[in-house]
């Protein structure tokens, strides 16, 4: 669906681009994520969305276009212990961030795989 929407760097100035692809529609209620939650699906985003993923979780609080999303931080350190949430349950619809004690995380260990599959499973 997005291939068409490759971005001209010239033509997309000012709007999320990432790798040459227009992002700026992603998380809108036209977007994939948007598409299923206005169909009445409940939808959590875990781990890396795209290379400009604040952008995108940025847009995904101001389109409310997904339930829910616990991801890295910095997702491409595999041991990072910064997580932002978000859950549109929450009466103040913004994210934090949860920092894990490097020495004790939750499940045991930092490592980005065990800690994505986990949180999808809790939640």
């Amino acid at each position: 669906r997005y291939l068409m929407n490759i971005a001209d760097t010239g033509a997309t100035e000012g709007k999320a681009n990432c790798m040459h692809a227009d992002t700026t529609g992603t998380a809108n209620m036209t977007g994939m994520f948007g598409s299923f939650k206005s169909a009445g699906y409940e939808v959590g985003v875990f781990g890396k969305v795209t290379n400009n993923q604040g952008t995108v979780y940025d847009d995904f609080l101001k389109y409310k276009s997904v339930s829910h999303f616990n991801s890295p931080v910095n997702y491409n350190d595999y041991f990072d212990t910064s997580y932002e949430h978000y859950d549109d349950s929450w009466t103040n619809n913004s994210k934090w961030v949860e920092q894990l004690d490097a020495k004790h995380p939750r499940y045991g260990t930092p490592y980005q795989t065990t800690q994505i599959g986990n949180r999808s499973i809790e939640w």
